[in-house]
């Protein structure tokens, strides 16, 4: 006999888009934490919209680290 039951497991994810520090783009980073939310993110900047990573302002990473939110959700598996 096969077992039908779900199980379910809750998870938080970091994420962080372009749109939430004022810059017009839809790209969003989601990751296991903060810190890779914020090298992805830095990555995706310097490559697209500034082109080089020293013109990064403190400001900018400030701004960034402090607009990074939990992204909740479930896994599903048998």
């Amino acid at each position: 006999m096969v077992n039908s039951q779900k199980c379910s497991m809750k998870f938080v994810r970091k994420k962080l888009s372009c749109r939430e520090i004022g810059i017009d783009c839809s790209y969003m980073v989601t990751a296991s934490s903060e810190e890779l939310v914020m090298q992805t993110a830095l990555k995706h900047i310097s490559e697209v919209h500034i082109k080089k990573p020293e013109e990064i302002s403190p400001e900018l990473k400030a701004k960034m680290k402090s607009n990074i939110k939990p992204e909740q959700g479930t896994l599903w598996f048998r």
